[in-house]
């Protein structure tokens, strides 16, 4: 892992053999450098699961600040168990549901 660096593509035959990465300052991309690997790793951050929610008419609405789609207001026929102002950060959604913290 590097931080403050992109992928800007791979390479290989059948498989993955080399990850092309660059340093990354927010606007300009440096050049590329070949790093070897067999696996390559995305993430797109805590993205809640809201298709249940959707699907039943309940309406979505972006929170900025978690980068990610939240439950805005349940359709008035459902009866769902997520509430609309339901905190989806981590630690909490963990505590909500019981979960204890992970040690360390």
């Amino acid at each position: 892992m590097r931080a403050g660096a992109v992928v800007t593509g791979t390479s290989g035959t059948d498989r993955i053999t080399h990850a092309m990465v660059a340093d990354f300052d927010g606007v300009k991309v440096g050049a590329a450098v070949a790093v070897s690997c067999d696996t390559l790793m995305l993430s797109g951050g805590w993205n809640p699961a809201v298709h249940l929610f959707s699907q039943a008419r309940g309406t979505l609405r972006y929170d900025p600040a978690l980068g990610g789609f939240v439950p805005a207001s349940s359709w008035t026929g459902s009866a769902s168990p997520v509430r609309p102002t339901a905190s989806w950060t981590s630690p909490v959604a963990c505590a909500t549901a019981g979960i204890p913290p992970r040690q360390r």
